[in-house]
């Protein structure tokens, strides 16, 4: 057997054994719940959208670049990593749902978002994320704040 062949074949046998691995903890990671959005209307969603939180140091240092998945449902803003990642999300505090009426600030910056809700100690935390269309998504989040107030 040709010694590339079985470097390629050790190569391969242990991605996949390190992606099984990313599964099994993403799973028992997944601290928030989301129901299946198809129970639910979504007015706004971008599956390749980018996020940051300002929780500790640990979140500010790390982001999801186009991989953050961002809904926007009449009651909630919810934002979570692929599911392989999600212990990932949950170190860098990106596993959200968020009632509408914990907002308490939006502000665009650009194409960046920034927004301010309430958490359960009474403390405020900001979520910054990018999404395709920025504009669209605020006027949505906007009117859906109004009404849910």
């Amino acid at each position: 057997m040709n010694i590339e062949i079985l470097f390629l074949s050790a190569f391969i046998l242990v991605l996949v054994f390190i992606l099984i691995q990313f599964y099994r903890a993403s799973k028992k990671v997944r601290s928030v719940d989301f129901p299946d959005l198809d129970t639910i209307s979504i007015l706004y969603r971008d599956k390749m959208g980018s996020g940051q939180s300002d929780r500790d140091w640990q979140s500010k240092m790390g982001s999801a670049e186009k991989t953050l998945d961002i809904v926007l449902t009449k009651d909630e803003l919810r934002t979570r990593g692929p599911k392989i990642f999600a212990w990932i999300a949950e170190k860098i505090d990106l596993e959200h749902r968020i009632p509408l009426k914990k907002i308490s600030k939006v502000e665009q910056k650009g194409k960046l978002i920034k927004i301010s809700f309430s958490v359960e100690n009474a403390s405020t935390r900001t979520l910054s994320i990018r999404t395709k269309n920025p504009d669209e998504f605020i006027s949505l989040l906007n009117k859906q704040r109004a009404h849910a107030n």
